[in-house]
């Protein structure tokens, strides 16, 4: 006698080594891509809840949205993709200049960048970019 796995549990099966091969494939560093957002004080004091780590999804379609609240009304808003990575700084004093898309390219490359940022009220906050994330980054 021959038994037969259903197709629904065929599914689940697949659907649960797939999710457990993704935490392993981060355990064993297998790369992803990812953006560090690092936001600072006059004086390289770090604001509370930075620095932050944005990882890309993987699959085609998949979408990160983030929205990370600095201080003094400004906010960084994260779209990602598997190609790209948007950021909007809102509340900013500079507005839309400030905006960046990253592609995932750049971020494979070894992307870095910094620069000014002000809040309305007009706080002064140094933003720091950059590829790949260290283990104390929050995620």
């Amino acid at each position: 006698m021959t038994r037969r796995i259903s197709p629904l549990r065929l599914v689940a099966l697949v659907a649960l080594l797939a999710s457990v091969s993704g935490c392993l494939a981060e355990e064993n560093g297998l790369p992803y891509d990812r953006l560090r957002i690092a936001v600072a004080r006059p004086g390289s004091t770090s604001v509370a809840g930075f620095p932050r780590c944005v990882t890309l999804p993987v699959l085609n379609g998949s979408v990160v949205e983030e929205t990370h609240p600095i201080e003094g009304g400004l906010s960084i808003e994260v779209f990602a993709t598997n190609s790209a990575v948007d950021l909007a700084f809102s509340g900013a004093s500079q507005g839309p200049a400030l905006d960046r898309t990253i592609s995932v390219e750049r971020l494979r490359a070894g992307y870095a960048e910094s620069f000014e940022l002000s809040s309305v009220s007009g706080t002064p906050l140094a933003v720091s970019l950059g590829s790949g994330c260290s283990e104390g980054d929050l995620r």
